[in-house]
């Protein structure tokens, strides 16, 4: 169901809800992040960000329901923490070794 119409969200829908909220939220923040921040290996992160964006697209194409889409998420599941601990590593870890 689409999130936004309340009255057919039930209390199993809410936890897809808020994995895919997590989820579009680690792809904006990483492609903010390959945009304005320096980041050392930015090949990589290219590399990943653009291979977990194509398997979300395949699999989106053949989805139509929410048991099946939740069970596609799992394949990049390792993709979205490298991505989301190289953003947290360059944004909030290096602040702390230089100010020491």
């Amino acid at each position: 169901p689409f999130f936004l119409s309340i009255k057919s969200i039930s209390i199993i829908d809410i936890p897809l809800i808020l994995e895919n909220f997590l989820r579009i939220s680690i792809i904006t923040f990483s492609i903010v992040a390959l945009i304005f921040k320096k980041i050392e290996n930015k090949s990589f992160y290219l590399f990943a960000l653009i291979f977990l964006i194509s398997i979300e697209i395949m699999w989106s194409a053949g989805t139509s329901s929410w048991g099946t889409a939740s069970r596609h998420h799992v394949p990049v599941v390792g993709l979205l923490a490298i991505l989301s601990t190289i953003y947290f590593n360059n944004n909030f870890l290096s602040k702390n070794h230089e100010s020491r």
